[in-house]
C-alpha cells in the first residue's frame, strides 16, 4: 500500500514539473517599433539635405555658370545682319554717330560699346542687353582721380572683367591708366596708373 502511494506521488510531481517547464519556454511576442526608421531620399544631382520629405531636398545645387565669350569686336555695322540689330540701332541712336567700338557676346546676350572721350574725360562705356533691348551707361569708380585718360579700344578679358588702358598727358608729363570694366555689373574701375615725365625712364606707379 505504501509503495502504491509513493508511486502515485512521484507521478504527480513529474506531471507538475512538465507543466512548469512548458510555461517557462513560451516566447514573448515580438513588439513592432512605434517609430519607423527615417529613410532619406534625394533627387539625383542635388546636395544631401539636412532634413527633408522623401523625394525632395531642402537645397538644390546651382547649374554650372556659363563662361561669357566675345567676338573680335569692331564697328557696329559689322553686326547689321544680326536679328537684334534693328532694335539695337533704335536704342543706341544717340551714340552711333560717334562710331563706338562694339563687342558682341552671343552666349552672353549683350553688346558692349566704347566711346572715347576728350581730354581728361575718360571713355564712356555702354552695355546693350539683347533680351530687353535696353542700353545702359556704365558707372565709373575714378578713385577721386580728377583727370582720367581715355582708352581707345577694349583689351583682353579676364573672367567677367575686360582690361582697358588709356594714356593722357601734357607739358612733358603723362599718365598711363589701367582700368577694369566689369561687364556683368557694367562698371569701370581705375586700378593703377604710371606717371612719367621727360627724362624719367622708370616713372612712378600709383595703385588705387
Amino acid at each position: 500500500m505504501k509503495l502504491i502511494k509513493f508511486s502515485a506521488v512521484m507521478a504527480l510531481l513529474v506531471i507538475l514539473s512538465g507543466c512548469f517547464q512548458s510555461d517557462s519556454q513560451v516566447e514573448a511576442p515580438e513588439i513592432s517599433p512605434l517609430v519607423s526608421p527615417v529613410v532619406e531620399s534625394t533627387i539625383p544631382g542635388t546636395s544631401t539635405p539636412g532634413t527633408s520629405t522623401p523625394g525632395t531636398t531642402s537645397e538644390i545645387t546651382s547649374p554650372p555658370s556659363v563662361q561669357v565669350t566675345f567676338d573680335g569686336c569692331g564697328k557696329t555695322e559689322k553686326y547689321a545682319q544680326e536679328v537684334w540689330y534693328e532694335n539695337f540701332k533704335t536704342a543706341a541712336a544717340a551714340i552711333l554717330p560717334q562710331s563706338p567700338e562694339a563687342c558682341y557676346s552671343k552666349n552672353g546676350f549683350m553688346v558692349v560699346l566704347m566711346v572715347p572721350g576728350g581730354y581728361c574725360e575718360g571713355s564712356t562705356l555702354y552695355k546693350y542687353s539683347i533680351g530687353t533691348a535696353a542700353l545702359q551707361k556704365a558707372t565709373v569708380d575714378s578713385k577721386e582721380r580728377g583727370c582720367l585718360a581715355s582708352p581707345q579700344q577694349f583689351g583682353r578679358r579676364d573672367g567677367n572683367v575686360i582690361k582697358l588702358v588709356g594714356t593722357e598727358g601734357d607739358a612733358g608729363c603723362g599718365s598711363q591708366m589701367y582700368f577694369d570694366y566689369d561687364f556683368i555689373n557694367n562698371k569701370i574701375t581705375l586700378i593703377k596708373e604710371l606717371r612719367q615725365c621727360e627724362g624719367d625712364k622708370e616713372g612712378k606707379w600709383q595703385y588705387y
